[in-house]
């Protein structure tokens, strides 16, 4: 098959190009010229294709001729290698037809960001990944930002301290650079609408209220997974049940940031948790915390409850999650936010009984607005 067409350079420099035919062959030109795609890159489908071929090539602004050349046949090595490791579907694999062009620009002198950046109010940085780095299947790397990106950070950040940073990535990333950024904002690979969502919050538009559903660690080596995972042929899930905010909050492991975290344009107060002292096996657990919003922007806060077992026969995370309510408040108005829990949420799965238990004993109930950030907290007892 071929493919031809007009390429626009808008500017002059090296350009990147890659190919991935999946079990086919693909050649570029440019201009009539073969890019030599020399350079192996991250296989996709986790794996289950063959990794793109890079290439580069120095090319001047304006108009060039584009012309792409597939084939969806195999060569006669992949062929008889099919055949012997899949000869089920070695005939329909060769029926199988995959073509992925990409082409990266040239990348931005960091100097020409530093200058504008230096003669501004505000610098406003747009970093992250594209959603095929991130996609299921397969791993990254490093947890650092790609490319220069955190040097193009800190150099900002060294001329102008009005800056703020929004990441596009799907998962957590170091951040090096943070102490220095008055203001971070994770947008999560928003898709099409994505520059109108974060214009609205940078503009106030909108007063932000999501909350982190993972833990933000301050570097690679301090996930619970860690020194288990990929392991060698073998994975073992030595961290058990200490995972996430679990596992930070039970070995005292300092987040970047925790669980449950999020900023607001406005502030949220809590008052005393009210609640039973003492329940009895097959009671409710009917609490009650008062949130007041006291800035002056009409905010939302998700109220978190966690439980912690104090007096446990087995190893017990710090706290567990138990509930959660999202409260939505004009200036200086209160709620009365009521959670209602059973037996169930005190309770943990016993290997020796091969079912969920519930000791008698204290239970300390806190609640906040991360797992990190409890406001309030209360003591019960429970009786079987």
């Amino acid at each position: 098959m071929l493919w031809t067409g007009d390429f626009i350079a808008e500017k002059s420099g090296e350009y990147r190009f890659s190919a991935n035919p999946g079990l086919g062959k693909a050649k570029i030109f440019i201009d009539g010229k073969k890019v030599k795609l020399n350079e192996k890159g991250q296989p996709a489908f986790g794996g289950l294709l063959p990794a793109p071929k890079i290439g580069n090539i120095l090319l001047s602004s304006g108009r060039h001729s584009i012309r792409v050349e597939y084939s969806a046949k195999p060569n006669i090595f992949l062929s008889f290698i099919l055949k012997i490791v899949m000869p089920g579907i070695s005939d329909l694999l060769k029926k199988f037809r995959f073509l992925e062009i990409g082409c990266r620009l040239p990348e931005p002198e960091i100097s020409q960001a530093i200058d504008l950046a230096r003669n501004s109010d505000l610098s406003i940085i747009v970093v992250g990944s594209s959603d095929n780095y991130e996609s299921e299947g397969e791993d990254r790397p490093t947890m650092k930002l790609t490319g220069k990106q955190d040097e193009l950070i800190e150099s900002i950040l060294n001329v102008n301290q009005n800056t703020i940073v929004i990441i596009n990535t799907g998962s957590p990333v170091e951040m090096p650079w943070v102490n220095k950024c008055p203001a971070i904002l994770q947008v999560w690979l928003p898709g099409q609408e994505g520059g109108n969502a974060m214009a609205n919050v940078v503009f106030g538009n909108v007063n932000p209220s999501g909350k982190l559903p993972v833990t933000f660690p301050k570097k690679l080596e301090d996930n619970p997974s860690y020194g288990y995972y990929p392991g060698d042929k073998k994975v073992f899930y030595d961290e058990g049940i200490y995972v996430g905010y679990r596992h930070y909050d039970t070995k005292n492991v300092d987040p970047l940031f925790p669980f449950g975290h999020g900023l607001s344009y406005t502030k949220f107060d809590y008052g005393p948790i009210a609640g039973p002292s003492n329940i009895v096996s097959g009671e409710k657990i009917n609490l009650s915390i008062t949130v007041k919003n006291s800035g002056q922007r009409k905010g939302k806060d998700v109220v978190q409850c966690y439980i912690r077992d104090m007096e446990s026969s087995i190893d017990r995370p710090n706290k567990e999650l138990k509930a959660f309510q999202k409260v939505t408040l004009e200036p200086n108005e209160s709620k009365l936010i009521k959670i209602s829990l059973d037996e169930t949420a005190l309770s943990f799965f016993d290997p020796g009984y091969n079912s969920w238990v519930v000791e008698q004993g204290k239970f300390e109930i806190l609640i906040g607005s991360s797992s990190r950030d409890i406001r309030s907290r209360k003591i019960i007892n429970f009786k079987n």
